[in-house]
């Protein structure tokens, strides 16, 4: 069986019949968000990371202090389930010292010392503009954190999702709820960029987290990514509301926006035929994305069909 066709090649087999690709259908346990946004990003990338575990992917240094992020902040939120009723010196402190405990005990993970040090300085840089975020938006209304890295489990038409969300807060004025999910990587860089993506089927993780606790019973108000990556720069996290209707004219440059459950429901129904397409009829072949994250990708040397490295800049 085939799942990738062969190339035409020059040499003594470049003339022998090739037989057809056959679709190849998984068996899936489960799925979760980063699954589908790994295929719709790259089903090729997708191919090897979650059918054939043909390399054990150790993560990068980026990888690692994402981790130690957010194990941090779960830490902190779960000492301070209301931020508006602590001092904010103290929630400040405690924070950089629950940072400087995470990635001391971590040290070893890193590949060099001075990765552990200098990522433990950039995130107390991070944990003081976060806790300034986190003190002046409790203030304008407050609100309870009912959560932390909370494991969500969702079926979908007979497909069984989990995945975990960083923090669920419940406003203390109307009883909505806010999905928070951590990002120590890029974002898109507006509401309406984000918008877009879910409606391209490029970004399930919080049309699933939505779903999951709608099920649960939430009144969720509003999904949020918050940007953990430059310690130079105010937090200001990416927002969008639930709303019945799209805004009639977008925003395309700021953080906050819309998006409508009725897109909601589409992504649901993307997700359900994204893993028919893997676990029913199969794929005969599971292309390269038109955009692969090959830099980062662990399988980029076994992928035939990745794209040529781009000339460096200061190349002689």
């Amino acid at each position: 069986m085939s799942v990738f066709p062969e190339h035409p090649s020059a040499g003594i087999f470049a003339d022998l019949p090739t037989d057809p690709p056959t679709p190849f259908a998984a068996a899936r346990p489960y799925f979760s968000a980063s699954q589908l946004n790994t295929f719709a990003n790259c089903p090729r990338q997708y191919f090897f990371r979650y059918l054939c575990d043909a390399v054990e992917d150790d993560g990068t240094y980026f990888t690692l202090y994402g981790t130690l992020v957010h194990r941090a902040l779960e830490r902190f939120h779960a000492e301070y389930r209301r931020p508006h009723e602590a001092d904010p010196t103290v929630l400040e402190q405690r924070l950089v010292t629950l940072v400087d405990e995470v990635f001391r005990a971590a040290a070893s993970e890193f590949t060099w010392a001075v990765q552990a040090e200098l990522g433990r300085r950039k995130a107390r840089r991070v944990a003081r503009r976060y806790t300034c975020w986190l003190v002046e938006r409790a203030r304008r209304e407050p609100f309870e954190v009912v959560a932390v890295e909370s494991r969500q489990e969702l079926d979908l038409e007979g497909y069984a999702f989990v995945g975990y969300i960083d923090r669920i807060d419940r406003s203390l004025v109307s009883g909505e709820v806010t999905i928070i999910d951590y990002k120590t990587g890029s974002i898109p860089h507006s509401a309406h960029a984000y918008r877009e993506s879910v409606n391209a089927g490029l970004d399930f993780q919080l049309p699933f987290y939505y779903w999951a606790r709608r099920m649960q019973g939430d009144r969720v108000a509003s999904l949020a990514l918050i940007q953990l990556k430059d310690p130079g720069q105010p937090v200001e996290p990416l927002e969008v509301r639930i709303a019945p209707e799209p805004p009639p004219r977008p925003d395309y440059r700021s953080k906050s926006g819309i998006v409508t459950e009725q897109e909601l429901e589409r992504s649901r129904h993307a997700m359900v035929e994204i893993c028919e397409r893997i676990t029913r009829s199969g794929i005969a072949r599971y292309e390269v994305g038109e955009d692969p994250p090959c830099r980062y990708c662990v399988y980029a040397r076994a992928c035939r069909e990745r794209p040529a490295p781009a000339p460096l800049e200061f190349a002689r």
